[in-house]
């Protein structure tokens, strides 16, 4: 009988644990998510801005992405936000959180064949609270 109680002192520990870590990953994935739409609203923006201009002003661009591939092209979201408006929502978060636009940014890795629709993108926040 004492053994008993024992262990069933020892699976309600073990489903407290499990159930906390439960907890605790499923708020982690909605935070992840929540983020993810704004780094999504961002990468977009930083696309059309490199396909669509910044691409064209490069005099041989083959050249010369693929001596930036590795280190990419940072774009902070100042430059991307005087290029595109944000919408309403993505721009209420981001000020709300305090994020500073001059050191939040997209980098564009150029990927091979190196056109202007092939990369890769990282995105940086830097902001006060947590998004």
């Amino acid at each position: 009988m004492k053994n008993f109680k024992g262990l069933l002192i020892v699976i309600a520990i073990f489903v407290v644990i499990a159930v906390t870590v439960v907890i605790v990953i499923i708020g982690n994935k909605k935070s992840t998510n929540q983020q993810t739409a704004y780094e999504i609203e961002m990468i977009n923006i930083a696309k059309d801005y490199y396909r669509n201009y910044y691409y064209g002003l490069i005099n041989d661009p083959v050249v010369a992405l693929q001596e930036v591939s590795d280190t990419g092209i940072i774009f902070s979201f100042d430059i991307l936000t005087n290029y595109k408006e944000l919408t309403a929502k993505t721009k209420k978060i981001l000020d709300d959180a305090k994020c500073d636009y001059t050191a939040s940014r997209v980098i564009i890795h150029p990927e091979s064949p190196f056109n202007a629709d092939s990369m890769s993108t990282e995105v940086f926040l830097d902001c006060e609270d947590d998004i």
